[in-house]
């Protein structure tokens, strides 16, 4: 198989994907560790930081003595951070688009 017929076939498998669906892949990709080390290669406070925070949240949860409540937070705080960084990602993901001139050309199209 030559590189082009693989890139062409990349191209068609991706072609329907959404900018959320890439996201999602690229997520999935990342492991603990990869993520971890990606993450510790932009904030060297990274590893350290959740370690704290896992600490802290034992202490919250045996000071709050209500499981349920507790959960409920932790749960609606990791569903905010997810969409922030949908909405982080939405948002390099068209500003390289538009860098790339991709969105100017995506409009011409349309206009044929």
């Amino acid at each position: 198989m030559t590189m082009e017929k693989a890139e062409r076939i990349a191209h068609q498998l991706v072609q329907s994907w959404s900018p959320i669906d890439v996201q999602t892949a690229l997520m999935k990709s990342l492991e603990t560790p990869g993520e971890n080390h990606l993450c510790s290669s932009i904030d060297n406070h990274f590893a350290k930081n959740e370690k704290r925070i896992f600490k802290i949240g034992r202490k919250l949860r045996d000071a709050v003595n209500d499981d349920e409540m507790f959960f409920e937070h932790e749960r609606l705080v990791f569903t905010a951070s997810i969409t922030r960084q949908k909405a982080a990602f939405l948002l390099g993901f068209a500003s390289a688009l538009r860098l790339l001139g991709v969105d100017d050309i995506q409009r011409k199209k349309r206009r044929r």
